[in-house]
């Protein structure tokens, strides 16, 4: 039986994929499966009577009238037909008995592999999203199983037995950084792909294969790192012994141990008795936690996201108690998710908009990271009246009713008491795009006066703010 290579059809599910321990069949009949359960020899064939002149058990025979037992089997007579799967009555120094074949062997070839049939002529078969945890990234270059290695020897219990996933039948490769793909036996016979997990070692882009031995965190799972050993080890708990950050579960390796806290420049330490692995500072009483609190210069509440204990805008204090304070007239405040300490204007949660920029050219105002216009745009934009034709929201050029307001953009609302409608949007845009803080013209559409005509539009100049 050759090999069968599987070429990529999109993101691809394998039918009868195996994932973890579980193993699940195509559809189809398979006859390798309808395997004699086994567990007892044959019974006897009563439909030939013994002969009682006939040879002993284990002398040769031809047919069954040869034998005293009635039974001719392997050539020799036997205590009982033999007939079953698995089961021979001419094994060396057992002739006569009917014996199981020992595990491992099959000289009959009573265990060989049953193809399953191939999805659309040998092609993967496309994901239809039903399970995303069996969900397979198959390699543009396809990949290769051969039944082969698959097939099944006698058991030593009057059965076959078949490899099971432990046996690699084909393609390996890396499917998420977490899995890898492997063609494996299913354990009756088929050579099929299916995912093994990596943890506590990772699966690399461009491996072809769950890494076993490491050099660096990339080889190593999420939550293990890379020991001296080149072995992935679980990172470690608070308190526990360190030498590096990537050793510990938060990510601060500090005094020699796993901190709860970086507990760097506030003063603290994370080996104070009894509080092993807790930054705690000695002055704050009964040697509680401390922090870094952050310089407010421009008194909103909101603490400079920037400040740091180097560059002075961030002093250590104790978690309860007074803010503390470097001498100046600044406050300094727990928060830090100010954007422009220098800007009262500029904070989260800001939800004015602006048309001149922070003294650093930029128009975040509300420290979001990203910039909000308040005026809508509509390039190229048009007046029109929106209405659902078919179940399709789109803009009319010429109205309907008159008195009706023209409006520049349509979109579909759901409403799960009335069902779908369609929605105007923007009675007023500009018709092109305009950078926060310049001037354009700002169309505002007008209403119909009479039936079946096109709306007319007024203009403004106007400045775009944002935020």
């Amino acid at each position: 039986m050759s090999p069968k290579t599987w070429l990529l059809v999109g993101c691809a599910v394998v039918c009868a994929a195996w994932a973890g321990n579980a193993i699940s069949g195509c559809t189809g009949d398979d006859p390798v499966a309808a395997q004699d359960s086994g567990g007892s020899p044959s019974d006897k064939d009563t439909s030939t009577p013994g002969n009682p002149n006939g040879k002993n058990p284990g002398e040769t025979c031809t047919v069954a009238n040869d034998c005293k037992s009635g039974s001719c089997a392997d050539g020799v007579c036997c205590e009982s037909a033999c007939s079953g799967k698995c089961e021979s009555c001419n094994l060396p120094g057992k002739g006569g008995k009917c014996e199981p074949i020992p595990d491992g062997e099959d000289p009959a070839n009573e265990c060989p592999t049953a193809p399953l049939a191939q999805p659309d002529g040998g092609a993967v078969v496309e994901d239809d999203g039903g399970d995303a945890g069996l969900a397979i990234n198959v390699p543009e270059a396809g990949v290769t199983t051969d039944d082969k290695p698959c097939a099944g020897k006698c058991n030593g219990k009057r059965a076959c037995g078949y490899p099971d996933k432990t046996k690699t039948c084909g393609t390996t490769f890396c499917n998420t950084g977490s899995t890898q793909g492997r063609a494996a036996c299913d354990g009756v016979g088929h050579c099929q792909l299916g995912l093994d997990v990596c943890d506590p070692y990772a699966c690399p882009s461009g491996a072809a294969s769950c890494k076993t031995t490491c050099t660096g965190p990339a080889d190593c799972a999420s939550t293990h790192f890379c020991d001296p050993s080149n072995t992935c080890k679980a990172r470690l708990a608070n308190g526990a012994v360190c030498t590096s950050v990537a050793q510990c579960q938060t990510g601060n390796c500090v005094d020699g141990v796993c901190c709860n806290d970086s507990c760097a420049g506030i003063g603290g330490s994370c080996v104070a008795a009894g509080k092993v692995g807790q930054c705690t500072c000695p002055a704050c009483a009964s040697g509680g936690a401390c922090m870094l609190w952050y310089r407010d210069k421009d008194r909103d509440g909101f603490g400079d996201m920037n400040g740091t204990a180097a560059n002075g805008n961030a002093i250590p204090g104790c978690v309860a108690g007074a803010a503390p304070t470097d001498g100046t007239p600044d406050p300094f405040v727990k928060d830090h998710t100010d954007c422009d300490d220098t800007n009262a204007n500029a904070k989260p949660g800001q939800t004015a908009y602006f048309t001149t920029s922070r003294a650093n050219g930029s128009f975040d105002y509300n420290c979001s990271g990203t910039v909000e216009k308040e005026l809508a745009e509509f390039v190229g934009g048009t007046c029109g009246y929106c209405e659902s034709v078919r179940g399709v929201c789109a803009k009319d050029p010429t109205c309907d009713t008159a008195g009706r307001t023209a409006y520049h953009g349509c979109l579909t609302f759901q409403s799960p008491i009335t069902g779908s409608i369609c929605k105007s949007t923007s009675q007023s845009a500009f018709h092109s795009t305009v950078a926060c803080g310049s001037t354009a013209s700002y169309f505002t559409c007008g209403a119909c006066t009479v039936v079946n005509t096109t709306p007319g539009s007024s203009a403004v100049s106007r400045t775009q703010g944002c935020h």
